[in-house]
């Protein structure tokens, strides 16, 4: 981005997410995924099945019609020789984010105060509620939205409530 530009950010709300600079230890096949070659052969192996069923665990309650339009309207851009180098990449760049750059995005994340709002569900099995709460009180949140009966899909699973969390905090009056 040339230096002229700035970007301004106000207020940042976080769904499911997993932020740098608050300690996450992902799972051992995102480890895995991560090593060189190790990555590259153990994508060759993903089928439709196992796409499935990575999925589901996405979710608090899958829903067999989401995970099927998921896996009918992504499978092949995501199986494809670019789509799995595009994934691994993100997968050892992120590495990166959560050590070498940790103290610059909490930095970042302090300055925008309590401009932050954290949304998370309760049964999330690939961003443990655990990193959630490390965020919230890293940040000194005081709003955070944990959401019952849902997994790492909350715009998914409970759009009305995330939705309600947004607007209520998009349009509030702001805050420091």
């Amino acid at each position: 981005m040339p230096s002229s530009i700035r970007v301004r950010v106000e207020r940042l709300a976080l769904l499911g997410a997993a932020v740098p600079g608050f300690d996450l230890r992902p799972s051992w096949l995102y480890r895995a995924l991560s090593l060189r070659g190790v990555g590259e052969v153990l994508g060759s192996f993903l089928t439709r099945g196992i796409c499935v069923k990575g999925l589901e665990r996405c979710f608090a309650q899958p829903d067999p019609d989401e995970i099927r339009f998921f896996v009918e309207h992504e499978f092949e851009a995501r199986t494809s020789f670019e789509g799995r180098a595009a994934y691994l990449s993100l997968l050892r760049t992120v590495k990166d984010d959560f050590t070498v750059g940790a103290e610059a995005y909490r930095a970042a994340l302090a300055r925008l105060g309590r401009n932050v709002l954290v949304i998370h569900g309760r049964e999330d099995r690939v961003i443990p509620m655990s990193h959630a709460q490390r965020v919230v009180e890293g940040l000194g949140l005081t709003h955070p939205r944990w959401l019952d009966r849902c997994g790492h899909f909350p715009q998914i699973e409970q759009a009305d409530a995330v939705n309600a969390c947004l607007k209520e905090f998009l349009f509030a009056p702001a805050s420091r």
